[in-house]
């Protein structure tokens, strides 16, 4: 599990998906607008997919949360579950999973954060920009449900997975409001 060290970095969110298949690029406008806030001890990657190279950032972390879209009819809601760190090798060759990449971090660096996937509802999975409904409220729950992750229980201090409260997230939606003046 987690081992806290001097340097440590308190929380990395990592946000994965397309951003040309349409409900796909939840993950990726979850973690902009994670990321358009300063946050002491937050670091925000927006990425198409996992790679093992991302290891590296994961051994810098106490906790890491990593957000993607759901398969359109199955997640029909956002759900933050606790992600354990897989064998080593599991689901590493051209893109990773988020066990593959916590294993490889605990082979790798002897440590990995304590993990939880985000999956945001998704409908389309086809090619364009444009987010349905029930994903813009998807990511906004998202946002909000990793910013309750974040702040923890009083102590300051993230809480471990076993025991962490399920987090909320945002979308594109939110970003075109912002830019119209109308959020």
């Amino acid at each position: 599990m987690n081992e806290d060290g001097p340097g440590r970095l308190p929380l990395l969110v990592i946000g994965f998906g397309n951003p040309l298949r349409r409900d796909d690029a939840a993950g990726l406008v979850v973690a902009d607008r994670l990321g358009a806030v300063p946050r002491p001890g937050w670091r925000v990657l927006s990425v198409p997919q996992l790679v093992p190279e991302l290891a590296a950032s994961l051994a810098e972390a106490r906790t890491v949360v990593f957000v993607d879209a759901g398969l359109p009819g199955v997640a029909d809601r956002v759900r933050v579950e606790a992600v354990a760190p897989g064998a080593a090798g599991e689901s590493l060759d051209h893109a990773a999973s988020p066990r593959g990449l916590l294993g490889l971090c605990r082979l790798a660096y002897g440590r990995s954060p304590d993990g939880w996937l985000v999956t945001v509802p998704a409908e389309d999975l086809g090619f364009g920009e444009e987010l349905s409904g029930r994903t813009i409220a998807g990511i906004r729950e998202a946002v909000g449900r990793i910013e309750d992750l974040a702040a923890g229980p009083a102590s300051g201090e993230l809480p471990r997975a076993e025991r962490c409260p399920t987090p909320r997230v945002q979308t594109r939606l939110d970003r075109s409001t912002t830019a119209e003046g109308t959020r």
